[in-house]
């Protein structure tokens, strides 16, 4: 779309990912209540039933503003590439989901000893107790990341960057390649960062999480 040519990062964070034609012309995007939404005609309900139309059908699947704040979040992380992203309800809901999504019973799972220590607690315990396994590495050292690996059980790396709370910054790149390598997906908590100072899908970084009442709400 090539936002990051035509605006700044100011701008962005305000206007970034939305239509300029907004609800009612308001200046900002209304925040709407309604649980349910009409169809305009029979055509618009089979469009959208046939999966062919994207738009809100009840309130527990998204409303118009939760998905305005979705491609704003999606614009600031990748402005010159197609990204897409998911608004939860918490900064421990995303990366919970994230891993209850990407983690069987049986899979692996490698995580960095430097981070939010409820992660941490997260991994160790509830994922235990789904047959779920793990290593603890040091942070920002992409060789013991790379020597933790199981070949065919480790599914996923998490991390964070700048790390919680020593601040400690890890080679994405370097993690990107040895995950890309084993096939392995990757996860960064940029909570600490924002898309401000750091975009880690430009690293070749899998999935990006951010808890958004910290530094992203200013």
């Amino acid at each position: 779309m090539g936002i990051e040519q035509l605006t700044g990062p100011s701008t962005d964070a305000v206007h970034a990912g939305e239509p300029r034609q907004r609800t009612f012309n308001a200046i900002t995007p209304p925040v709407v209540h309604s649980a349910t939404y009409t169809f305009r005609d029979s055509a618009e309900l089979i469009a959208f039933q046939s999966g062919d139309l994207e738009r809100e059908e009840y309130g527990r699947y998204g409303n118009p503003t939760v998905r305005a704040v979705e491609a704003r979040l999606a614009a600031l992380e990748s402005p010159t590439a197609p990204a897409a992203a998911l608004l939860c309800a918490s900064g421990m809901n995303a990366l919970t989901t994230v891993m209850l999504a990407l983690l069987p019973s049986g899979s692996h799972v490698i995580l960095t000893d430097d981070g939010y220590r409820r992660t941490r607690q997260f991994v160790r315990t509830m994922l235990a107790r789904l047959g779920v396994t793990h290593s603890v590495v040091a942070a920002a050292d992409p060789a013991a990341i790379a020597a933790a690996i199981e070949p065919g059980r480790t599914r996923l790396i998490v991390t964070e960057v700048p790390t919680n709370p020593y601040l400690r910054v890890i080679d994405l790149a370097a993690v990107a390649s040895i995950a890309c390598e084993h096939r392995i997906k990757t996860l960064i908590d940029a909570t600490f960062a924002t898309p401000y100072n750091m975009r880690p899908l430009e690293y070749g970084i899998d999935l990006v999480v951010h808890s958004c009442s910290k530094y992203l709400a200013g």
